[in-house]
Order: structure tokens, then C-alpha cells, then sequence
């Protein structure tokens, strides 16, 4: 699970852009406390799409990969859309059920056999 120290060390130009330097931490603190509270897959999707609207993203996207379960199908990972692959982004790996604040770029390339990288 991603620290708050984390999320402010990765999204914090984004967060500042948006809401100013002020609210940088109080806004990965909550960012946080909505990872750490989501246990069902509905509470997994409502905190990306409040995360995407908080940094006001491109939305939530997925990369599909192997099987996970009746739910998510073939999806694999769900991140939240900054608009490259190579900038920090808030990513829910649903066959880990482990969140990550990463670049979906290191994400993938770190599973060559997963995603056939």
C-alpha cells in the first residue's frame, strides 16, 4: 500500500497544479485513506474514479492480461489516466489486489511475462 509520503512524493506537481501547495498532503491523505478503505471491487472503482476527478485525469483505463475472476475478466491493472505512460500514476493491480502509485510504463515492463513485454 502506497504511503501518503508516496503519493505526495509521485503526484504532488499534479496535486500542486490543481489545488495549490497547501493542500498537496491533506489531498494524499485522503487519496490514501480511499486505497486503504476500498475492499470490494465496486469501493475499488468508486476511489479511482474519485482520484481520477481529484487530479482531474483522463479517466480510469485498463490493460487487459490473464484471467482474474468473474468481475474483472482479463483485466489486469486499472490506473488512473495522467496522459502518459511514463508520469506517476495511482494503479490497482486486480489479480494482486495491491494498489500502486507508479508509471504504468515501469508497471508493465516489470512483468515481462504477464503483460509479453
Amino acid at each position: 500500500m502506497p504511503s501518503t509520503k508516496r503519493i505526495v512524493e509521485a503526484l504532488g506537481p499534479a496535486i500542486v497544479h490543481e489545488y495549490g501547495e497547501a493542500n498537496v498532503r491533506p489531498i494524499a491523505s485522503m487519496m490514501k485513506h480511499m486505497m486503504d478503505n476500498a475492499h470490494t471491487h465496486n469501493e475499488v472503482d468508486h476511489a479511482l474514479d474519485t482520484i481520477s476527478d481529484l487530479l482531474h485525469a483522463y479517466g480510469v483505463e485498463a490493460i487487459r492480461g490473464p484471467y482474474v475472476d468473474g468481475y474483472y475478466m482479463d483485466i489486469n491493472l486499472l490506473y488512473v489516466n495522467m496522459g502518459s505512460f511514463d508520469v506517476s500514476t495511482i494503479i490497482f493491480d486486480t489479480q494482486e489486489h495491491r494498489w500502486y502509485v507508479a508509471d504504468m510504463e515501469t508497471m508493465i515492463t516489470s512483468k515481462p511475462k504477464r503483460f509479453n513485454v
